[in-house]
């Protein structure tokens, strides 16, 4: 087989917490990045991640690169973009690189002769490697752990040596209980500089009370997307946005912006709530509730589930 797709992916919940080792919820989206093999590389070169994608040296496909070369690869990722106001090509915040990063590894495994699915915690680790090495060990892996898992899971990392933990919620055709939709805030999000502050802010001394706070209402709110009533997700939603909001204020991280706060109140008004997605703040906003999106316009809107 000579192509991958892999999907795009949310995070409904965990954002910053899953890098204290607490749990993250995350959903696979029907949104498709498609790699293809190809005779040449593309004129442009390939995206960093690709790069460190390709060069890794992985003992599965070793014997069938060593007389044939590692395969060049062609992306279709116009699925993980939508125009902005200028008719440009801009990235949703669905996890772009993290895709790419999975995708190369993953056609690297089927020109292998080695079906991908059935390797996919192998190649989710490499891609993750990669990954790190593009953004200068920056992140979780959540990201990467979604769109290789391709179905719903809550992710962290374990102990001092930060082992990735899987675990799928069951059945895995289960969907979140409350509706729930994802919204283009037509602001693209800089993931590497709030993570770098967050890191700085970390390396001379954070918070650890704090972050405590911050991986239990996480480590509750993982499982509530899928279970709890509607009342009960709320209280969490709101509880995580509180310490999230101090977070932010001690990091320094532009976390929740205008238009997020805009949003939000107008879930509200409508009886559910809102919150940004993800490391990065602006990007997507995740609307949570039975809400009358139609008055949103023409807001660019990813339902879920």
């Amino acid at each position: 087989m000579n192509e991958v797709r892999i999907p795009g992916k949310v995070m409904l919940s965990g954002e910053y917490a899953v890098l204290a080792g607490a749990w993250a919820a995350l959903l696979p989206l029907d949104r498709w990045l498609t790699a293809r093999r190809a005779e040449r590389p593309p004129e442009a070169g390939y995206a960093p991640v690709v790069n460190c994608a390709r060069a890794l040296a992985i003992s599965e496909t070793a014997a069938h690169e060593a007389g044939r070369g590692v395969p060049h690869l062609v992306l279709d990722d116009a699925a993980f973009k939508t125009p902005d106001a200028n008719g440009r090509p801009v990235k949703l915040g669905i996890g772009g690189s993290s895709a790419e990063a999975v995708a190369t590894v993953a056609l690297r495994f089927e020109c292998a002769g080695l079906p991908w699915i059935q390797h996919w915690r192998r190649i989710a680790a490499l891609a993750r490697m990669a990954h790190g090495i593009a953004a200068s060990g920056r992140g979780s892996g959540a990201d990467i752990a979604a769109c290789a898992f391709r179905a719903p899971l809550w992710y962290r990392l374990d102990g001092e040596r930060r082992e990735p933990q899987y675990k799928a919620v069951l059945p895995v055709e289960a969907k979140p209980r409350v509706p729930l939709c994802l919204a283009w805030t037509g602001r693209p999000a800089d993931t590497r500089d709030m993570l770098k502050r967050y890191y700085r802010w970390q390396e001379q001394g954070g918070d650890a009370a704090l972050l405590a706070r911050l991986a239990d209402v996480s480590d509750r709110l993982a499982p509530a997307w899928f279970g709890a009533t509607d009342d009960e997700l709320f209280a969490l939603v709101d509880e995580h946005a509180a310490v999230m909001d101090e977070l932010a204020a001690a990091a320094g991280l532009s976390y929740r912006l205008p238009v997020h706060a805009r949003l939000e109140a107008w879930a509200r008004r409508y009886g559910g709530r809102a919150k940004p997605t993800g490391a990065g703040g602006g990007d997507m906003i995740l609307l949570i509730g039975d809400l009358p999106l139609d008055q949103l316009g023409e807001l660019l809107i990813i339902e879920l589930g």
